[in-house]
C-alpha cells in the first residue's frame, strides 16, 4: 500500500515507479426541475456528495492496459461493469496504465458511480500523462481540486463525457456539498451548457440514511432518454416554485437549520416526483421503493426521497445517533436492503500517491 512521503524532486520521481490512488463519494439527486428543449433552466436540478460510499482506484503505468476489480471491492453483479468501463476507457485513452477498483458501488442505483468513474479516469488521464506539479503531491490524501486550480466542472464534462444532462456530480465531484445546478440557458437562437452551478457545505453533524434494495434500476441508457423525451413535450409550471426551494434550501443549509432545510427540501422532492410520476407509475420508482420511503419516514427521518430513478432512497437525521437509531428499526423490519449511514462531503475528490 502506499507510504507516505514528502516531496521528491522531478529526477527522484523518475526514479521510482508512481502509484497513485483516487478517491470520490458519491452523488445523491433531489430531482430535476425542467426537461423540454428550449425552456430556461433545463435540466437544471438539486443534489449532494456523500462521503460513503467511496469509490476508490489505484492506478500506475504499466506496459501494457491492465484491469482489475478486487471481489471485495463491489458486489458480483457490478464487477464485470467496472470491468468493461475501465478497459473501455484504457482503450480509448491508449494509456499503458494498471487499474485496480479498490472499492465502488452499483451502477444503476441513483448514486452518480457512472460520472464519478469517468471523472476520477479523467483524472487519471491528467496524471498519467504528467499534466500537474509533481512538486504539490505529497502520500496524503489531498483534494484534486488543489492539484488541478484551473479544472472546472465545464473542463471535467469535456474530459470525461459527462453532463450531458445533470451536471451535479461533476461539480459535486470537484466541490463536494449541497449543489444547485442551473441547467441548459437560452442564448439568442441556441442553447449553450456552460456547468453553471452552485454548492454549500451542509453542516458536519447531519447524516444521510441510505436504504437500496437489492435491484438495481432498470431505467438507464436509451429507455432513459426515451422516457426523458416522452415527458419533454410541455414545459414544468412548477418549474420557478422548484428553483425558489432550491435557493432556500441553500440558504437554510448555511444557516445550519435542519428544520426550514428538511421542509423546503421535502416540497422540491414531491414537486419533482410528481412530474416524473406519470412514467415511472407514481412518486417512486417500484413498490420496494415506495416501502422504504415508508419506513423511513416511520422511523423518523426526514426529508425522506428517491436518488434519482432509485432504488436509492434516503432520509434525514439531525445528527448521528438519530441515525443509527432508525437503520436499528429498518434492520428489525427484516428485509436484505443495504442500509447504511452517510456524512456530507466537504470537499471534492481526493488524490494521493506512493511508491512501488
Amino acid at each position: 500500500m502506499g507510504v507516505s512521503i514528502a516531496v521528491y524532486s522531478v529526477m527522484e520521481v523518475e526514479l521510482i515507479r508512481m502509484i497513485w490512488e483516487l478517491r470520490t463519494g458519491c452523488r445523491l439527486h433531489f430531482g430535476l426541475m425542467e426537461l423540454a428543449p428550449g425552456a430556461p433552466n433545463r435540466y437544471a436540478g438539486l443534489g449532494a456528495m456523500l462521503n460513503q460510499p467511496t469509490m476508490q482506484l489505484r492506478i500506475a503505468h504499466s506496459d501494457g492496459p491492465e484491469c482489475y476489480v478486487s471481489e471485495a471491492a463491489i458486489d458480483v453483479a457490478s464487477q464485470s461493469e467496472y470491468h468493461d468501463r475501465i478497459l473501455a476507457w484504457l482503450s480509448r485513452s491508449q494509456v499503458n496504465a494498471r487499474v485496480e477498483l479498490k472499492s465502488g458501488y452499483p451502477f444503476h442505483s441513483g448514486l452518480g458511480s457512472g460520472t464519478q468513474l469517468a471523472s476520477l479516469l479523467a483524472i487519471a488521464e491528467k496524471l498519467l500523462a504528467q499534466e500537474f506539479d509533481i512538486s504539490c503531491c505529497s502520500g496524503q490524501w489531498q483534494s484534486v481540486s488543489d492539484l488541478f486550480r484551473s479544472f472546472d466542472p465545464s473542463h471535467l464534462a469535456a474530459a470525461s463525457g459527462r453532463g450531458l444532462r445533470s451536471a451535479i456530480g461533476l461539480k459535486g465531484f470537484l466541490t463536494g456539498g449541497l449543489i444547485l445546478d442551473s441547467g441548459y440557458l437560452q442564448v439568442a437562437d441556441h442553447v449553450e451548457r456552460p456547468v453553471q452551478a452552485t454548492n454549500c457545505m451542509l453542516p458536519s453533524n447531519w447524516r444521510f440514511v441510505l436504504i437500496r434494495g437489492n435491484d438495481n434500476s432498470s431505467i438507464t441508457g436509451r429507455l432513459e432518454s426515451d422516457m426523458i423525451r416522452s415527458m419533454a413535450s410541455s414545459r414544468n409550471s412548477c418549474r420557478q416554485r422548484m428553483m425558489e426551494l432550491a435557493q432556500a434550501s441553500l440558504e437554510f443549509a448555511a444557516a445550519a437549520d435542519f428544520d426550514q432545510f428538511c421542509r423546503v427540501l421535502e416540497e422540491y422532492m414531491q414537486l419533482a416526483g410528481d412530474m416524473f410520476a406519470p412514467v415511472q407509475g407514481g412518486r417512486y420508482n417500484g413498490a420496494v421503493c415506495s416501502q422504504a420511503v415508508s419506513l423511513a419516514r416511520e422511523f423518523g427521518l426526514r426529508a425522506v426521497g428517491q436518488s434519482s430513478w432509485g432504488p436509492t432512497i434516503f432520509g434525514l437525521a439531525s445528527e448521528i445517533d438519530q441515525a443509527m437509531q432508525a437503520i436499528k428499526l429498518i434492520q428489525q423490519q427484516g428485509t436484505n436492503w443495504c442500509v447504511e449511514i452517510a456524512s456530507p462531503a466537504k470537499q471534492g475528490a481526493e488524490i494521493r500517491f506512493a511508491i512501488d
